[in-house]
């Protein structure tokens, strides 16, 4: 062996030496899964639970119980639904006022009481012919004149009907049928708003429809 081998040979067995006497360090690979698997465990424990909303099941409540027992009391099988009565308000339905043939309805709720007996004043002097003679019911003594100019060629009047006014913040208008013999005609009057709202009855206009026989 020449002098070359045997220096290769030594310093291939210093490192056979030097590798055995080294400590073999334990290597250890835990699986993706557990790691997983203990975070979400560890994310868990953390949480703070609240306690449930209900201890004790909701038919054992005595409140609950005791509404239930109530309830079927009241309860309407037509319906299939528990039922609840009304209060006493939401039962008075509105009054119901007729249409008068195709003049329309005759409901003279909005009509304040202190006018209204003014109106029924003025239109019964329809029956008598007298209609325009108490200027201190109108606006302007003229309106009145001209009502009572146009009504002179009209027949006699044998009964009047009132019918549901018009109201707002500018008008008010009040319709009267007007039934004669063997015809009848429509009036609307214009009463002034601002002195109907103090009860005081100012008629501004009184057209008069034309005359219509039966």
């Amino acid at each position: 062996m020449s002098k070359t081998q045997k220096l290769f040979a030594i310093f291939f067995l210093s490192l056979i030496f030097s590798a055995c006497s080294q400590p073999q360090k334990n290597l250890y690979y835990e699986p993706i899964e557990g790691t997983i698997r203990r975070q979400a465990l560890g994310q868990i424990n953390q949480v703070t639970w609240s306690a449930p909303i209900k201890e004790k099941p909701l038919l054992s409540n005595p409140e609950f119980s005791a509404k239930l027992h109530e309830e079927k009391k009241t309860f309407n099988p037509s319906l299939g639904l528990p039922y609840t009565s009304p209060k006493a308000s939401e039962t008075e339905s509105k009054s119901i006022y007729p249409q008068y043939k195709d003049f329309g309805s005759l409901d003279t709720s909005r009509v304040p009481k202190t006018i209204e007996s003014a109106l029924k004043k003025c239109l019964d002097a329809l029956k008598t012919g007298t209609f325009g003679n108490d200027q201190t019911v109108f606006s302007e003594k003229s309106t009145a004149t001209v009502a009572k100019y146009i009504l002179k060629d009209y027949p006699e009047c044998k009964k009047w009907i009132m019918g549901e006014p018009f109201i707002n913040s500018t008008t008010f208008q009040v319709p009267v049928y007007i039934e004669c013999e063997k015809s009848h005609f429509t009036i609307s009057l214009f009463l002034d708003p601002k002195e109907a709202d103090k009860g005081i009855l100012k008629i501004e206009q009184a057209n008069i429809g034309e005359l219509k026989n039966e």
